[in-house]
């Protein structure tokens, strides 16, 4: 009885180290896909998306996965697979009309695969509504809502103190829906991330004990593939702007009128180790992808062996 209990944590070691290994995998291929997909490396872009999505649970695709998926055929001329997945992400939460709006399906749109994909809207949105927990979905679009109406007014004329207090209130109506039914998964769910994380990056900006409980609430979704660490690094680094008014870490905090160079960065000669940490392409690839200028003390260091999971990545 012993030794079969010895197995059996073994087992479920192996398991949980795999979902880790493979949430870390499926985060790196998708920030390659943007790089490849910025040089115009199109078929590459497609295969490392691909990749990257065979770590991910197939039920576990949101909206974004399907969207990204669709485009990324549709540069390769594959209309078939565009009108698959576009249908994929119409079932998760894209409205036609959001469709519509999306660049790279000016050609795509010409054929009868656009056709057929506006003749299963209805149904489309039927599965996803279907698919939906609305109280839950309901009560996340009061809180977000919230967020977004005190940000509507002029800034200037509301002091820290409301935006602290409002975000505050939010956070813990947050906290609880979460703790009630769970981080939004799109499995469970039926939708995802949704707005939620421009509301963490607001809420995240206050007192030290939310900034740790944000912290510890989103390591753990991002533990189970429920969010990116791109999006905690994001909140580290404008916190670190913001906040504390030094230099950011790992060059996601940008200025939002000079869109040519990166804000200051601290310690340029590791910014690449740190960035690997949070499973990020190395400041050089970045660059490209944003269309930035390098800092001029910046040397990028080499990838970790193994760091694309078996994907080659070719400079």
């Amino acid at each position: 009885m012993k030794i079969n209990f010895f197995y059996l944590v073994l087992i479920l070691c192996s398991i949980k180290a795999k979902a880790q290994t493979d949430c870390n995998c499926y985060e790196r291929l998708v920030h390659l896909s943007s790089f490849y997909d910025a040089i115009e490396n199109y078929d590459d872009a497609n295969q490392s998306l691909l990749k990257a999505l065979s770590y991910k649970g197939k039920g576990q695709w949101d909206r974004l996965d399907y969207r990204r998926l669709a485009l990324s055929y549709a540069k390769i001329n594959d209309y078939s697979n565009t009108e698959k997945y576009l249908a994929g992400a119409m079932s998760t939460g894209y409205a036609l009309a959001d469709i519509k709006e999306f660049r790279g399906l000016e050609l795509f749109k010409e054929t009868n695969y656009w056709d057929q994909l506006i003749s299963k809207s209805d149904s489309l949105r039927k599965v996803y509504q279907a698919n939906l927990n609305l109280d839950y979905r309901l009560a996340i679009e009061d809180i977000t809502g919230s967020d977004q109406a005190i940000r509507s007014f002029l800034v200037r004329m509301i002091p820290d103190s409301v935006f602290a207090h409002v975000d505050s209130i939010n956070f813990y109506r947050l906290k609880d829906l979460i703790d009630q039914y769970g981080f939004p998964d799109q499995q469970e769910h039926g939708f995802g991330e949704v707005e939620l994380f421009h509301f963490f990056l607001h809420a995240s900006m206050y007192s030290e004990q939310m900034q740790s409980d944000i912290t510890e609430l989103l390591y753990a979704a991002q533990e189970k593939g429920l969010i990116s660490k791109m999006r905690i690094a994001l909140i580290q680094d404008r916190r670190d702007v913001w906040k504390h008014e030094k230099p950011q870490s790992l060059g996601l905090w940008n200025h939002w009128k000079d869109k040519t160079t990166f804000s200051e960065i601290r310690d340029l000669s590791t910014v690449d180790d740190r960035r690997f940490e949070f499973n990020l392409l190395r400041l050089n690839e970045q660059a490209i992808i944003d269309e930035r200028a390098l800092p001029a003390k910046y040397t990028k260091s080499a990838y970790p062996s193994g760091y694309f999971c078996g994907f080659s990545f070719t400079e």
